[in-house]
């Protein structure tokens, strides 16, 4: 499989009077709907897409009400899926308050799998 880039110039951060320089961006395809990602799902397992809908369904509902309780949310190889939190520093525990914190975000890690598919990519360059 290939994954394609392209050359796209950006400024230095550090130093803004610096030359532009050239650096690789994906070059990204088209979006993947749900109701694609049912169809691939159903197509590849012989499973009747009704079946795959209601258990990703429950996979939605269920992984949000497990990141309620603060737990990790192991995907098996595919990952896992937790919660994150950023917050503001007091000098005192108890004058630390949900006030402080400045955003939760949903984190993903993926696992082996995804992690080792890459390697089997081949990178090149977008005509």
């Amino acid at each position: 499989m290939s994954v394609n880039f392209n050359p796209v110039p950006r400024v230095n951060p550090r130093d803004l009077s610096a030359p532009k320089q050239y650096y690789a961006f994906l070059e990204r395809g088209d979006d993947v709907t749900f109701d694609e990602l049912i169809a691939f799902i159903g197509k590849m397992s012989g499973i009747n897409e009704p079946y795959i809908v209601a258990v990703l369904r429950t996979l939605e509902k269920v992984i949000i009400e497990q990141l309620s309780h603060g737990r990790y949310v192991h995907l098996g190889r595919i990952g896992t899926i937790y919660l994150s939190l950023r917050s503001g520093g007091v000098e005192k525990a108890e004058d630390l308050s949900s006030r402080d914190i400045k955003s939760m975000k949903i984190r993903f890690k993926p696992g082996k799998v995804l992690t080792h598919a890459t390697k089997g990519f081949i990178l090149q360059k977008a005509a």
